[in-house]
């Protein structure tokens, strides 16, 4: 194995066994409101017993691939739904906001799957244009637009889910679709967000704490929103 395909699956180990300590428990407690969750679930658990094995980097990328087709999955099942709330009552910088997690996530799981000798050049095109477009300010947004701490959303993101789910034949089948969606938006930031922390060298022990933190306050907030549905 070359010198730089070894530096960068040690990155993405890295990254992913910060993602376990952030996600994993948030994940399994989604597991009791969707199915699909159970199976992110138990990939997590499998890279976690895996992190000693000789193929890790191999197993970690197949894994990491499943789990994002899981919740990608999930987050087209409500696709209508997110569009209406968008268009009816949640300003353009939502948008702006999904849309920069999404790119940020593309282009770093465009690292791990780019052949060796590109990797390098695309690890610094994704540093440069993470600290630009402020790839941290757009996770943070929306962990504030979900626990109320500013309102840099025109609304409270779960409020306005809350007013939308009533009007539905079964709101706590519409409200748990959205935070399903809301937590995939989280995943793929944090992805992302751990990722360019591990490439730039920074620490990555803090930052887990701190997000392993916000991610409670997250489904403590999303729990609260679910016990208010009819």
């Amino acid at each position: 194995m070359s010198e730089n395909c070894l530096c960068s699956d040690l990155v993405f180990k890295s990254v992913c066994l910060q993602l376990i300590g952030i996600l994993g428990s948030a994940v399994s407690a989604l597991s009791v409101i969707h199915p699909g969750f159970g199976i992110a679930a138990s990939l997590i658990k499998a890279m976690q017993k895996g992190v000693d094995d000789e193929n890790i980097c191999t197993e970690l990328k197949s894994e990491f691939k499943s789990i994002n087709q899981t919740l990608d999955e999930l987050s087209k099942q409500h696709h209508k739904t997110l569009l209406e709330i968008k268009k009816n009552t949640l300003d353009a910088q939502y948008s702006e906001v999904v849309s920069m997690l999404h790119r940020h996530f593309e282009m770093y799981e465009g690292i791990m799957q780019a052949d060796p000798a590109r990797r390098e050049e695309m690890k610094n095109e994704f540093k440069e244009k993470y600290s630009r477009e402020m790839g941290e300010k757009h996770l943070n947004t929306l962990y504030d637009g979900v626990t109320k701490n500013d309102m840099t959303f025109s609304r409270p993101v779960l409020e306005v889910y809350l007013e939308y789910a009533e009007g539905t034949s079964c709101a706590r089948c519409t409200m748990e679709g959205l935070c399903k969606h809301l937590n995939y938006l989280f995943t793929i930031g944090l992805i992302a967000y751990m990722g360019y922390a591990a490439i730039k060298g920074y620490d990555q022990e803090s930052r887990k704490e701190t997000w392993a933190k916000k991610m409670s306050e997250v489904q403590k907030k999303m729990q609260e929103a679910l016990a208010k549905c009819k």
